[in-house]
């Protein structure tokens, strides 16, 4: 995939100590920028329709709306890939549980101190490139511009028009 701009992040979490540190990884790699934060599930909604960014990363549980009911929205408009940060705890298990199975594209587990945060800022950087990558909701898709090929170009098979029933009484 050819690409001829950074990867935009948006950054929702309630806690501004989060949200600086995950900046702060997000942006040591030169081709991934952050555009915008959210503290809550409201604001994230609002400022990922604005912003129209590449990746999300998202806070399980925040005021107003938490990330559970922001994620259903943002996955419903395909808005973009999201990945969820959650805490380490029980409650927190089950949560993420529940959002892969709403449709975010992946986890981070919410680092506790210092030495996680550096364990773990080459897997945030990763996710979000596969996330990016696996373009779920086809935003990269290749597009033909004056017949020069801006990204290789596949285009979408027919629609499938079943006429008939088929018959499977033969396959006793």
């Amino acid at each position: 995939m050819i690409r001829d701009r950074r990867i935009r992040v948006l950054i929702c979490d309630d806690s501004a100590l989060v949200r600086i540190t995950l900046k702060k990884i997000i942006e040591s790699d030169p081709g991934i920028q952050v555009i915008g934060v959210a503290k809550d599930g409201e604001e994230a909604i609002r400022q990922s329709v604005l912003l129209k960014p590449d990746v999300i990363t998202l806070d399980v549980t925040m005021p107003k709306l938490d990330g559970i009911g922001a994620l259903k929205q943002i996955v419903e408009k395909k808005i973009a890939p999201v990945i969820m940060i959650s805490s380490i705890t029980e409650a927190g298990a089950q949560s993420t549980l529940d959002s892969i199975e709403l449709g975010a594209f992946d986890y981070i587990a919410k680092p506790s101190g210092q030495k996680e945060i550096t364990d773990i800022s080459k897997d945030i950087i990763n996710k979000i490139r596969s996330a990016v990558k696996a373009d779920i909701y086809k935003k990269n898709r290749p597009t033909i511009l004056s017949g020069d090929v801006k990204k290789s170009a596949r285009p979408s098979p027919p629609p499938f028009i079943a006429t008939e029933r088929p018959e499977f009484s033969n396959l006793d």
